[in-house]
């Protein structure tokens, strides 16, 4: 579903409501699903179009947390309206995108506590170097998956 200007249900912000499910046309169908869902299972659907650029949104997902870390750091270097200019900015996005590391590092998100997930976790240190952001953190400790610590 493409939103059209002089459509009265885009301009009065109702034509979601044409979507009745995600089984509908709203959904981007792709060749195949990474997973149980699609990508926009709870998420703006990937057919939907921005105003601004026509754009879908399944061209500019992802760029989403690299456009929010680049605005927060230029924000952060202003002169008139950030903190404090002269001091290096810190911030800690799990949204990139490659190269975002010029404006933001990345964390990895929740692991287990299990080695499997520690062998996981430095792969991907190792492959958001690769992407362009050179300060990548797990979450080295994990979560405990028991009230029991597994030593194995």
């Amino acid at each position: 579903m493409v939103a059209d200007n002089d459509n009265d249900d885009f301009t009065n912000h109702t034509w979601y409501l044409s979507a009745k499910n995600q089984t509908d046309n709203s959904t981007y169908f792709l060749p195949f699903i990474p997973g149980r869902f699609n990508l926009d299972n709870m998420s703006l659907s990937l057919n939907a179009t921005h105003p601004a650029n026509n754009e879908t949104e399944y061209n500019v997902h992802s760029l989403f947390g690299h456009m929010e870390s680049k605005v927060t750091r230029d924000f952060l270097l202003n002169d008139t309206m950030g903190p404090n200019p002269k001091n290096r900015t810190f911030t800690l996005s799990r949204s990139t995108f490659p190269g975002s590391g010029v404006h933001t590092q990345h964390w990895l998100g929740e692991n287990h506590r299990t080695w499997e997930d520690l062998k996981y976790s430095i792969a991907g240190v190792m492959n958001f170097n690769m992407f362009g952001i050179p300060m990548v953190g797990p979450d080295t400790c994990g979560y405990m998956t028991s009230g029991i610590l597994n030593s194995d």
